[in-house]
């Protein structure tokens, strides 16, 4: 921090290296078939939530953050006749680089499929905010104070996303397929063998495939993989702003939006070697550029009731919104993009500084629908499956929080809660 008579200027920094843990997916349903098959490589395999997987891949993640911030805030106190009146610019930037990432892509412990970066996966992004923030007593001589903001916003980014899906083992990718296919309840009557389902044989065949394989590698080709890259620039622009407007000495109407705009532009390829993944993932090649412009309008409306200076209530109205974008893995030239997700809030609410101001407390009770809500799931065509952002017709929450914060008597003790 630097202070100067007028300038104070915050400049901040930081860097983090993230080692992880990348199997974050567990099987919660599992048919009769798929536990047996799961059982040959795992006898503690099992089809329950509990918050415990089992996979082949060691999933690994690597990730390296950085970034650099600076805040400047400049008085301009009497400006206009406003009683207080300040100006901040904030810049910011940050990168983010994925250096290393294996997910077990079936998540089971079958040596099935593999997803892994082909390289590090960058991303950067840059913003700029310009604002006022302000008090005065009155209004023109109407109602009483108002307390503001108003500002600006400006932000870019890039993004490269990149992954290889490679069969590990062709005999335990013919098992998983056919038990999957022979537990599903459209299962196909082709994996039958006089009346036998084949997941029974399953097992035993892939071992055969597996002492086959030197045969029949040349044949299928030895490797059976799709690369899908995604390169995405975001350009956003805004200007926001909100007050609280006391109308009478106890009462402030509480008004604020945002108006902003966003470009996204992408780049997808997919490019298989092989025929099981476009068989089992449902991959085409394609090479997609695609591009989506969208304005946003956030409103928010609301009603304060001072009843002690310390003390106030409040019921807000407030209508929020979540840009749409793109799919990161494009195995195919299908679901590509996704709608923007909105959400609106009803709020009801309490604060209040008690003993002298050593306790603070708050109070809320929320009710919000999402529309368009943002999922990520998996899409399914011709019996296969892709991993998919896909946009579902809605959400509902609701609950309620309370807030305690008290500065105990003992000096250098605090009570959170």
């Amino acid at each position: 921090r630097y202070d100067s008579d007028k300038i104070r200027t915050d400049i901040g920094a930081f860097y983090s290296d993230q080692r992880l843990n990348a199997n974050n997916f567990q099987l919660i349903k599992v048919s009769d078939p798929m536990l047996q098959l799961m059982r040959q490589y795992d006898a503690d395999a099992e089809g329950r939530l509990d918050f415990r997987n089992s996979a082949n891949v060691p999933a690994r993640g690597a990730t390296r953050f950085a970034g650099a911030n600076a805040t400047v805030d400049y008085p301009l106190d009497g400006l206009r006749g406003i009683d207080k009146l300040d100006f901040t610019a904030i810049s910011a930037y940050a990168r983010q680089v994925i250096e290393d990432r294996d997910i077990d892509a079936d998540f089971s412990p079958v040596p099935f499929i593999r997803d892994t970066l082909i390289d590090p996966s960058p991303f950067r992004q840059l913003s700029q905010e310009f604002r006022f923030t302000g008090h005065d007593d009155n209004v023109l001589g109407f109602g009483h104070s108002i307390d503001f903001v108003i500002g600006g916003y400006w932000y870019e980014s890039t993004l490269n996303a990149n992954d290889v899906f490679r069969v590990e083992d062709l005999g335990a990718a013919l098992s998983y397929v056919t038990a999957a296919q022979s537990g599903a309840p459209n299962a196909n009557a082709g994996l039958q063998l006089l009346g036998m389902p084949l997941t029974r044989l399953a097992f035993p065949v892939g071992r055969l495939v597996d002492l086959l394989n030197p045969v029949l590698n040349p044949l299928l080709g030895g490797d059976q993989a799709a690369y899908v890259t995604l390169d995405q620039k975001t350009s956003t622009q805004a200007i926001f702003g909100q007050m609280e407007y006391f109308i009478l000495d106890d009462w402030a109407l509480i008004a604020g939006a945002r108006v902003g705009r966003e470009h996204k532009q992408g780049h997808f390829t997919s490019t298989a070697e092989g025929f099981l993944i476009p068989l089992i993932a449902d991959q085409n090649d394609h090479d997609t550029r695609l591009s989506r412009t969208e304005t946003e309008f956030s409103p928010k409306l609301g009603l304060k009731w001072q009843l002690l200076p310390n003390a106030n209530t409040y019921l807000t109205w407030t209508r929020g919104y979540k840009s749409g974008g793109f799919n990161a893995l494009p195995l195919n030239d299908r679901n590509l993009e996704f709608d923007p997700e909105r959400a609106t809030s009803l709020e009801l609410g309490a604060k209040a500084r008690l003993l002298q101001g050593s306790l603070r407390l708050s109070a809320a009770l929320f009710d919000t629908r999402f529309d368009n809500l943002q999922v990520s799931t998996f899409a399914t065509d011709s019996g296969a499956a892709a991993p998919v952002f896909l946009n579902a017709a809605s959400a509902r929450s609701r609950g309620g929080e309370l807030e305690v914060h008290w500065m105990l008597p003992l000096r250098g003790l605090a009570f959170y809660g």
